[in-house]
């Protein structure tokens, strides 16, 4: 059984100031030992499907469409190479410092976009000039 003590809170992102349609997302890590033994029973409407893989086959599925946030994230699994270290290491960094909200900064140029993301050297700045042009 899954209850609220094995789910840890990881991030929450918000959608740039820039996107019309915005939204409030917290993301959260649940450590299971065996995912086929895990039986998941989403509501309906929320989720279209449910599949396991790991860090890296999602940050290097070129298929795949995933937003600047959820890489940001993904990456900093990348040091730990070891299912229990990883899980020690959330499980330290919620206790140490909670969980706090992260938005990207969009910044467009003439032919592409960057989405500039705390921990940026240029995010500070960046994020100053967006909120001053809402």
């Amino acid at each position: 059984d899954i209850n609220s003590k094995h789910v840890i809170p990881w991030s929450i992102w918000q959608t740039p100031l820039s996107f019309d349609r915005r939204f409030n997302t917290t993301f959260f890590m649940l450590f299971v030992d065996d995912s086929k033994k895990l039986e998941l029973h989403p509501r309906e409407g929320e989720i279209e499907s449910i599949n396991f893989y790991s860090p890296a086959e999602i940050v290097n599925d070129y298929k795949l469409i995933i937003a600047p946030p959820t890489i940001a994230d993904l990456v900093k699994f990348f040091a730990h190479k070891e299912f229990k270290k990883l899980k020690l290491f959330a499980e330290h960094r919620y206790k140490k410092f909670n969980t706090t909200q992260c938005m990207p900064v969009v910044t467009h140029f003439k032919d592409c976009f960057s989405a500039i993301l705390p921990g940026d050297s240029f995010y500070e700045t960046a994020f100053k000039n967006a909120a001053g042009r809402c």
